[in-house]
């Protein structure tokens, strides 16, 4: 995805990119929803990572309060990492047309 992502922002340095108006808009959205997209998945990493954390913690010392903590983050979680899997299921090209 980076690599793509690399690929399409050296198109856009281009001189001539903007002969092609609409194949240009094109370029910027594809651009855009894969930065959309690596943002959202790094940001589900790093959520993953600090539950880790958290429930090493919890393992070393039973808390109520980090519990409540832990499941809290744990239902957001899973609530934004059934989100982002719906969003990729939903960004098929098969689907983006069936929407139009």
């Amino acid at each position: 995805m980076e690599a793509r992502i690399a690929e399409l922002e050296d198109q856009m340095l281009d001189p001539s990119f903007w002969n092609d108006q609409q194949g240009a808009q094109t370029v910027i959205n594809e651009a855009n929803g894969l930065k959309d997209t690596y943002q959202a998945f790094h940001q589900l990493e790093e959520q993953q990572e600090n539950l880790e954390v958290s429930l090493e913690l919890l393992r070393e010392e039973l808390d109520a309060d980090l519990k409540e903590q832990v499941e809290e983050e744990l239902q957001t979680f899973v609530r934004e990492l059934k989100d982002f899997e719906l969003k990729m299921i939903l960004s098929e090209p098969y689907d983006k047309t069936m929407r139009s």
